[in-house]
């Protein structure tokens, strides 16, 4: 007698992009935290930009207990890196999450159901800084007041939390890897000209680092970002040249 034995492999609803590059001090606190998740339907794909130190030993130590798949990219860019990871995505939704938030137990149930309640294509987070710095909190309301004006009329998003359908992925052909600066505005602003949904989502938020802001400086960052947004403005150019360079995990 033959036996035939079917094995039903079903894909997630959810597919966790994350680029690294020397992340050993802040991954392990994300992967944690996903861990933990109270929704659990997802994978994680961690596309790594060839660290020089601990990164991938520890991606790989999570694999015990979360669905986790490790790419290395020898070339260092976070939207190709991006898409990379969005490539071999099998989720319906893809969650593009950068290794220093640090997201609350609820934090995908909270999106996953006020994504599909609202019917959102694409939507992003408000971002709550891990700082008690007065200064901090007052770039929170600065930031999340500007993507709550604009998401009607000129989408505005982080990288650093991005959600969309696999379709809005597959039709904007995700994030422009030539752009130095405002890659991940320049992907929602396509997806939303395209007829699909974005929105900040009203519920959950998201805790980021503010080490960029440290490494850089609180002006100097703010004069980059806005003066990318004027470029755009009054050229209607991207910001593809090294004024606007964003280093990828040189911190």
């Amino acid at each position: 007698m033959e036996l035939n034995i079917h094995m039903v492999i079903t894909k997630p609803e959810l597919t966790i992009v994350i680029p690294t590059l020397n992340e050993e001090k802040y991954l392990p606190k994300l992967l944690a935290a996903l861990v933990n998740q109270t929704y659990q339907d997802f994978e994680v794909i961690i596309v790594d930009g060839n660290s020089k130190d601990n990164t991938v030993e520890i991606a790989n130590s999570f694999k015990k207990i979360l669905k986790l798949r490790v790419i290395i990219e020898k070339e260092r860019s976070i939207g190709l890196a991006r898409n990379r990871g969005g490539g071999v995505a099998k989720g319906k939704y893809i969650y593009f999450l950068d290794a220093d938030v640090l997201p609350a137990r609820n934090f995908l149930e909270k999106t996953m159901l006020e994504a599909k309640y609202r019917e959102l294509d694409i939507a992003t987070a408000r971002l709550r800084p891990i700082s008690k710095r007065r200064r901090d909190y007052l770039l929170r309301i600065l930031a999340n007041s500007t993507m709550l004006f604009s998401q009607y009329f000129f989408p505005t998003a982080f990288g650093f939390c991005i959600l969309c359908t696999r379709e809005v992925f597959d039709k904007t052909k995700g994030f422009d890897p030539t752009i130095k600066l405002g890659e991940d505005n320049n992907f929602v602003r396509r997806a939303a000209n395209k007829g699909f949904k974005f929105r900040v989502m009203k519920k959950p938020k998201i805790p980021v680092s503010v080490r960029r802001l440290d490494y850089e400086g609180r002006l100097k960052m703010l004069l980059k970002y806005y003066t990318c947004a004027i470029h755009w403005f009054i050229l209607g150019q991207e910001a593809r040249d090294n004024r606007f360079n964003y280093e990828f995990g040189n911190y």
